[in-house]
């Protein structure tokens, strides 16, 4: 169990810089992508914020 949490807090962090770090192409997939490429990018931002945790 501990080492699933590690887990979660590992893919959150690595969300979360992922998000700063394309900040730009995920607002540019959000408005203009494939409903794909939109549901990869909501998936990360969901990631970023724990929600999914």
């Amino acid at each position: 169990m501990e080492e699933k949490k590690n887990n979660n807090i590992e893919l959150s962090d690595w969300a979360k810089q992922f998000s700063k770090e394309h900040k730009a192409s995920l607002d540019y997939f959000l408005k203009f992508g494939s409903p794909i490429e939109k549901a990869l990018c909501e998936t990360v931002q969901e990631l970023a914020k724990g929600d999914t945790l």
